[in-house]
């Protein structure tokens, strides 16, 4: 990688392993990563790792509460459960799907764990894991995500919509949900885009949904008020399909992005000016603190915490790096033909 640059990671960043998502916690002092085995937390003002949860097997999502007190994990067996603050499963509960990850979010001031399996949308106390109330969609739905803002004044729930031939793309359903009425969909609006995700802004003023069109090197990402009317729009080229993670720097200033496993960009939120373009390889996840100092990226290889103003160097110095490691390796799966 001659005259490539280099990124040194050194104090007050750290590595901090493999893991396929990560997300700070509300106050900004834990980063916490889904790793193999669980979710690992760790204390970002020392860089070390505190502690790991565990309360399922092979887990593949997870979802903090605001008050850190709960975080709820699901996997790949359509299970989900309830973790408290000391690592202990409050409770547990199977959905019908066995085959499907669960989407979560907490809803209501974290009194409320809402999980999305399929095409069923279930709230549950979160003390008892009792359902307060079940939401069934159309039969060909299939659930994407769920986001609600830090003061939860504001839940979005997004679900695919079946092929209609009239139609010349896919289209994403999003509904929305405040807590004046935190069981019924307050508004609801189709966004031209297939399988996309959302987030609700920190503020609960915006919310923005991205998802691939007919050509998966293409895809769109959408800013929306709070009433759902279309702020702003951008269809960006991307080598691989199916935006994995998308969110809001705290001050809902920035959207960050990242696309499986190619692919990080940072969007001006007003006008999605791209202010950042990155093309690596092994990057899952990117999310910024609730105090605006961190940025955290994980993924195969080592991921890293480090501080926002680092971020364009670390981009720069990694992308190269990572690439020429996937091209390594994939080159190694390629043996001469015998002779």
């Amino acid at each position: 990688m001659a005259g490539a640059p280099s990124y040194r990671v050194k104090k007050p960043a750290f590595r901090i392993g493999s893991g396929s998502h990560g997300v700070f916690s509300s106050d900004s002092a834990w980063y916490l990563q889904l790793a193999s085995y669980g979710v690992d937390i760790w204390d970002v003002a020392v860089g070390k790792k505190t502690g790991r949860l565990r309360g399922l097997v092979n887990p593949w999502e997870f979802v903090l509460s605001r008050d850190k007190a709960s975080l709820g994990m699901s996997n790949g067996a359509g299970q989900v459960a309830l973790l408290n603050a000391a690592g202990e499963t409050v409770w547990r509960t199977q959905t019908k799907y066995f085959q499907t990850v669960p989407h979560l979010g907490f809803w209501g001031g974290d009194s409320i764990l809402v999980v999305g399996t399929h095409n069923v949308l279930t709230f549950h106390d979160v003390r008892s894991g009792a359902e307060l109330h079940r939401w069934e969609l159309g039969q060909d739905a299939r659930i994407e995500s769920i986001s609600s803002g830090i003061d939860q004044s504001l839940m979005a729930v997004s679900w695919g919509l079946p092929h209609n031939p009239r139609l010349s793309r896919g289209r994403t359903h999003i509904a929305l949900f405040k807590n004046v009425d935190p069981f019924r969909s307050a508004s609801e609006v189709d966004v031209e885009a297939v399988s996309a995700r959302c987030a609700v802004s920190a503020s609960g003023s915006r919310l923005a949904a991205a998802g691939m069109l007919e050509s998966n090197a293409t895809h769109r990402c959408v800013v929306l008020s709070n009433d759902l009317a279309t702020l702003a729009s951008i269809d960006l080229q991307t080598e691989r399909s199916s935006c994995k993670t998308v969110s809001w720097t705290a001050d809902d200033q920035e959207l960050l992005l990242c696309f499986p496993s190619r692919e990080l960009f940072v969007l001006g939120a007003d006008t999605l000016d791209a202010r950042l373009h990155a093309s690596g390889d092994g990057w899952w996840s990117l999310s910024a603190s609730a105090d605006g100092k961190w940025i955290g990226v994980s993924g195969n290889d080592d991921g890293t915490v480090m501080p926002r103003a680092e971020l364009d160097a670390y981009a720069a110095a990694e992308g190269p790096k990572r690439r020429e490691r996937a091209e390594e390796k994939s080159q190694a799966f390629v043996r001469p033909a015998a002779i």
